[in-house]
């Protein structure tokens, strides 16, 4: 159909994310603006080392960065849970 490169790859759940966040989603953390709610841990769309923390009730937003010890690479890919990785050893 189109000719158009592949896109880039987005970070569109929780599960998308560097450990970091995952685990980070995996806190109960309260609002601190309302007070009602629990935060919600939503990736950005293009850095993997960057997230937001939303309140569904109230709308709070803040964006969040990792710590350096957890950064990586802006290109970095989430390990594939289904497959995995076939090394080829050089014959001797």
């Amino acid at each position: 159909m189109h000719d158009w490169p592949d896109s880039e790859r987005r970070y569109f759940t929780v599960e998308d994310m560097i450990p970091y966040f995952r685990s980070r989603a995996k806190q109960k953390r309260i609002c601190p603006k309302c007070h009602k709610a629990a935060l919600t841990v939503e990736p950005t769309a293009l850095n993997p080392n960057r997230a937001f923390d939303r309140c569904p009730k109230c709308h709070y937003s803040q964006t969040v960065t990792a710590p350096m010890a957890a950064q990586v690479p802006y290109d970095w890919m989430p390990p594939h849970r289904r497959t995995c990785k076939i090394i080829p050893f050089p014959r001797t």
